[in-house]
């Protein structure tokens, strides 16, 4: 932890910080540096923003975290505080569970990210 940095990326809705990090993950895989953390893409159908993915940044994979109401489908979708959006229980479970392992990596040589959707 001696060496290690704490970057903040911040800036207003849409000004590319998810991107920014999408970017950091592909440089960092191509230089053979390990990822960690989660990093949450805006998903579209057509040109509507439906909702945010959670990509782990460990495996690449991705899994559905938040939607908006119409598009929701299942019973696995909760209303938090009267945002706009469901927010997935299992996703956010996933997603808590892979940031956990990233504060347990803090002492690999890492990047670890966490992007986070909205306030």
């Amino acid at each position: 932890m001696k060496d290690s940095r704490v970057i903040l990326i911040t800036g207003g809705i849409g000004s590319g910080k998810t991107s920014s990090l999408m970017g950091v993950r592909r440089w960092a895989e191509e230089s053979s540096l390990g990822t960690a953390g989660i990093i949450s893409p805006r998903i579209f159908r057509g040109d509507q923003l439906i909702g945010y993915d959670a990509l782990n940044c460990s495996t690449g994979e991705s899994f559905p975290l938040a939607r908006i109401p119409k598009v929701a489908e299942g019973d696995d979708w909760t209303q938090f505080q009267g945002l706009g959006y469901l927010f997935s229980t299992a996703g956010f479970d996933r997603a808590n569970a892979h940031l956990e392992e990233a504060a347990g990596r803090a002492n690999d040589p890492s990047i670890v990210m966490v992007d986070e959707i909205g306030r």
